[in-house]
């Protein structure tokens, strides 16, 4: 009896496990599915990452993609991306929780948004003012301690409240820290020169104290100033040539920034989406209870696989009959495997029985069944009988354990937001 019992599970949990683990993220917002226990992948377009109504590819040129959920053991694996589809593993999901599902996107800035960013940052008094120190520690040193305040430069106007990202938040309200490389290092440290005599000319600029131009303007402000419609050119050669030399400096300098410094920074988006999880869902159950069958007096032990005809339904039992009936109710099969009542000879021939009938959940657990015993009377030379039971039983695919092998849980996507991994998720009832 064990091995048959055994057999019906074996075969009912392969038939459960052989449903697809790949969800699209579109789909999330429809409802869709991410089955519990199993190693579920994310899909979708490049056109489903958004930041609010915004679509990311409008600042970034993606280059690689992760999925995760708060809370996970483990680091994530890396996702692939071929043309304009793109796919992540998400990993094993948890039963009956809510789920936090964080994307985290990386890519370089679009050609298209380099100049204006570029022009931004060098107008920000934050830049402006880790620029002016960078120079001050860095004069007169050697290779390695300007090789060493470069990135602390980049990661000043990189991190989390720096100036760059600042402004690429502006852009796209998502954008987490930027990642600074070796590369992008070296293209500032190439600029170094340039930079510098930049500073300088900016220098020359103040010295001619222009009417309407801030003493203390960021090298972008004093570049919008020469450059705007309401600027006269001074007519001394000597403040012409200090005008125009800065100008032709700055724009050398913003297109080698743009080049040697942007094009090496990678910018990192992080989409929290926050799920509201259902409870307990799926096709089938798997119970074990006493069965009472009154005519013959005897008390069974039962084990019975419960089939919801109308497809997957949540376990909850909120509602209230009969509006959500049909997830109340159950067809039943299953075996009595012994008489537990104590009687010195049971009716029923090698104590196997099979049950049949309908089942009705009290609450996500528990369950009553009524039915029908078919079996072979010990006492009538073995004719085949056919008893009423009456079965109250417990839903073992419901308890922790069975139930990431069993169940799935239905998401709706209730926000997206960039904010950190700090954030709270949302927790089941």
């Amino acid at each position: 009896m064990k091995n048959r019992v055994a057999a019906v599970l074996a075969a009912l949990l392969g038939v459960l496990l052989s449903s697809a683990q790949t969800v699209k993220y579109s789909d999330l917002a429809k409802g869709g599915k991410l089955p519990y226990g199993k190693n579920v992948t994310l899909t979708g377009d490049l056109s489903d990452l958004k930041c609010g109504a915004q679509q990311i590819t409008d600042l970034l040129t993606v280059t690689g993609i992760t999925a995760s959920y708060l809370g996970q053991a483990g680091s994530p694996g890396a996702g692939t991306i071929s043309g304009n589809t793109w796919s992540a593993p998400l990993g094993s999901l948890p039963a009956d929780t809510a789920v936090n599902l964080q994307l985290k996107v990386t890519g370089k800035i679009v050609e298209a948004k380099k100049s204006a960013i570029v022009d931004d940052l060098f107008a920000s008094d934050q830049f402006h003012r880790s620029l002016q120190a960078f120079f001050q520690v860095s004069k007169d040193q050697g290779p390695s301690v300007v090789t060493e305040e470069a990135t602390r430069l980049l990661r000043d106007i990189s991190d989390q409240n720096g100036a760059l990202t600042t402004i690429l938040r502006r852009q796209l309200s998502c954008v987490a820290i930027t990642d600074v490389s070796s590369a992008a290092v070296t293209g500032l440290r190439a600029n170094l020169p340039a930079f510098l005599n930049l500073n300088a000319r900016l220098g020359d600029l103040m010295d001619l104290k222009l009417e309407g131009l801030d003493p203390h303007a960021s090298l972008g402000d004093a570049y919008r100033f020469i450059t705007g419609t309401d600027f006269k050119v001074p007519d001394n050669r000597s403040a012409q040539n200090s005008v125009n030399l800065f100008k032709r400096d700055y724009e050398a300098v913003s297109a080698a920034f743009q080049g040697d410094v942007f094009v090496q920074l990678s910018e990192g988006v992080q989409l929290d989406t926050s799920t509201v999880t259902a409870d307990l869902s799926k096709y089938a159950g798997f119970d074990a209870g006493a069965g009472y069958v009154p005519r013959i007096n005897e008390l069974r032990s039962f084990f019975m696989v419960h089939i919801y005809p109308w497809g997957p339904v949540e376990l909850d039992t909120g509602g209230l009959l009969p509006k959500d009936w049909k997830k109340r109710f159950s067809i039943s099969v299953g075996m009595s495997i012994g008489d537990i009542s104590g009687n010195t000879k049971s009716r029923i021939k090698a104590e196997d029985a099979f049950a049949y009938g309908l089942g009705c959940r009290i609450n996500k657990y528990f369950r009553i069944s009524i039915g029908g015993v078919v079996y072979r009377d010990s006492g009538t030379g073995g004719g085949l009988l056919n008893e009423a039971f009456i079965a109250p039983s417990i839903d073992l695919t419901a308890l922790p354990g069975l139930k990431q092998i069993f169940a799935s849980a239905s998401s709706g996507i209730t926000g997206t937001s960039g904010s950190s991994p700090d954030t709270p998720d949302n927790h089941n009832k």
